[in-house]
């Protein structure tokens, strides 16, 4: 992203899904919006999510925030159970 941005695109390393990693950052309580919410019509959507880098307080809320999404991705998704 731009110098000057107040958010960024983070493409989602294999196997990561945006729902998935969504579900486990929240877990963590860091709250992530998926890419689909920014695409117009039906369009096909990119594995990504929209990271804000202007609503936490402090730089500190910042960091600790990325390195918990960090952490989370370095692990494998959780997959939902199914119900039949």
């Amino acid at each position: 992203g731009a110098p000057t941005a107040f958010h960024i695109w983070l493409g989602l390393p294999e196997p990561w899904r945006a729902q998935e990693l969504m579900r486990s950052a929240r877990h963590r309580g860091v709250s992530i919006t998926p890419t689909e919410l920014f695409v117009p019509g039906r369009a096909a959507t990119p594995h990504a999510v929209r990271l804000a880098l202007t609503a936490p307080d402090t730089h500190g809320e910042l960091e600790t925030g990325l390195r918990l999404v960090r952490e989370v991705l370095v692990g494998v998704p959780e997959l939902p159970l199914a119900v039949a």
